[in-house]
């Protein structure tokens, strides 16, 4: 990965504003191919199943994933660059090589967890819809949250203690 560190600023630079060459774009989403890859492995391990039931495999969910992730518009720019770019806490210039990286990661680690989700929706479309409501009614109420741990998305009690001490059930 030390190539990627090396070259992250620059390839971040040159595709968002158009510049970047055919060898430089291949290298760089083989290179998010791998960080995506390896988080299927490694994190979302237990949803192998998931996209092995649809005749995937982890590698094709990694290059479905880039697929949104690397596309053009009618500028023939990358707008998701360009605002991931916008978006980070200094400029490219400034920002250290670990703190780019670890933003870049998530968000490559954002779209696998959308992609994910498309094909939790295709696999199981019940349980997508029940995701859907409690997703729209945590919107409208006070009693619960949603949050993120290390589980993936968690249903709390918005005011009182989760318990999370006790084991699950």
């Amino acid at each position: 990965m030390t190539a990627l560190h090396k070259n992250l600023k620059l390839y971040l630079e040159k595709i968002s504003d158009g510049s970047i060459s055919k060898q430089q774009l291949t290298e760089f989403i083989h290179y998010s191919r791998v960080i995506v890859q390896s988080y299927l492995f490694q994190i979302r391990t237990s949803l192998t199943f998931l996209y092995s039931q649809q005749g995937l495999s982890a590698e094709d969910v990694a290059w479905d994933c880039l697929g949104s992730l690397f596309i053009k518009d009618s500028t023939f720019r990358y707008p998701i660059f360009v605002r991931f770019k916008t978006s980070l806490s200094t400029s490219l210039e400034t920002i250290s090589e670990v703190e780019l990286f670890s933003a870049y990661k998530g968000l490559l680690i954002t779209f696998a967890d959308r992609q994910l989700a498309r094909l939790f929706a295709q696999f199981d479309v019940d349980g997508a819809k029940i995701h859907r409501n409690i997703r729209d009614c945590i919107k409208t109420t006070s009693l619960f949250t949603l949050s993120k741990d290390i589980r993936g998305l968690v249903l709390k009690p918005f005011a009182h203690n989760s318990l999370d001490h006790l084991p699950a059930f």
